[in-house]
């Protein structure tokens, strides 16, 4: 028997997760799997795998930077999946100066490589590179020293997949339909995933922007939304709704199996739950007997509070 306060808190919660209504797409927010810096160099011996930033535009000297990144989205989202939309966060933690410039996405076409380079000195710590490592990506080479690129500089398509005004220090998105329909492509042909070149203003010195890399305290997110063919994912047992009897089924499997397996990916995690939650066909307020029983109560309470904050926070 779960104490009341718990049952309480529960359905305090369940009112949150639900007060803006029933979503139709899920999202996810991915982490990058690899970033790195083109340095402009004719000898390609800089790079950047592993330092807390990576950069964009030209250095006081004139000299190019070029920022790379990639997401493996295959391995993060249903291969059945429909994108609806894709946006890609990234913090900026210093500029050369405040003037505002077009930061673009483009995709990049070669593979290319994150080895144990870090860079220090120079523009923002960095700014100047650091001695290529086995693997590196470089202003000559996706991988150093095996692979070279075919265009010095890096191999990218030069079809812009979003742009974005970025001047003084903060958070910035890029969003658009052909972000989109790249992250479509990438899923479909994981295979030719390299991920986007970050393009600064290359037309004169002094433009360059730092931003955060996956190692740094402010990683780069891309948050995808998508919808998933067929009838309800979460209706685990089968009797065309979704209710607390599925939630139980979610609960039971959990973290051990894929039983509450609702977004194909072979287990039974948070993610799940967030489907689960997103395709309710019941009231508002559960029942108190569909709460988890108390050996699973406080890890369950705890997700769905981090859950109703997160969904509070994109409803305000």
């Amino acid at each position: 028997m779960i104490k009341p306060t718990a049952v309480v808190t529960t359905a305090t919660l369940l009112a949150l997760l639900f007060s803006c209504g029933n979503a139709n797409a899920i999202t996810a927010n991915l982490s990058a799997a690899k970033d790195n810096t083109l340095y402009e160099d004719a000898n390609g011996l800089l790079s950047n795998g592993t330092g807390p930033g990576f950069f964009a535009g030209r250095t006081g000297n004139g000299d190019i930077r070029r920022g790379l990144i990639m997401f493996d989205i295959a391995a993060e989202i249903p291969s059945s999946a429909s994108i609806t939309s894709a946006t890609l966060t990234l913090n900026v933690s210093r500029a050369a100066n405040s003037l505002a410039d077009a930061i673009q996405l483009q995709r990049v076409e070669t593979d290319w490589g994150e080895a144990g380079s870090i860079a220090d000195g120079g523009f923002g710590g960095g700014g100047a590179g650091g001695a290529a490592q086995t693997g590196d990506a470089t202003w000559t080479h996706s991988f150093t020293p095996a692979t070279a690129w075919t265009t010095v500089g890096g191999d990218f398509s030069s079809v812009v997949s979003a742009s974005q005004s970025v001047s003084t220090p903060g958070s910035y998105a890029w969003s658009s339909q052909q972000l989109a329909d790249d992250v479509q492509d990438m899923l479909g042909t994981a295979n030719a995933n390299f991920g986007w070149i970050v393009l600064g203003n290359e037309s004169f010195a002094q433009t360059a922007k730092r931003f955060d890399s996956r190692e740094s305290a402010n990683p780069p997110v891309l948050t995808i939304d998508y919808d998933l063919p067929g009838g309800f994912n979460a209706d685990f047992d089968g009797d065309n709704d979704v209710d607390g009897d599925d939630l139980g089924d979610w609960q039971t499997a959990f973290g051990s199996g894929n039983g509450g397996d609702a977004d194909g990916d072979s287990d039974t995690d948070g993610a799940d739950f967030l489907v689960w939650q997103q395709e309710f066909t019941g009231p508002a307020g559960l029942q108190t007997e569909f709460v988890p029983e108390p050996t699973s109560a406080t890890l369950w309470l705890t997700f769905l509070a981090f859950s109703a904050l997160n969904r509070r926070n994109r409803c305000l």
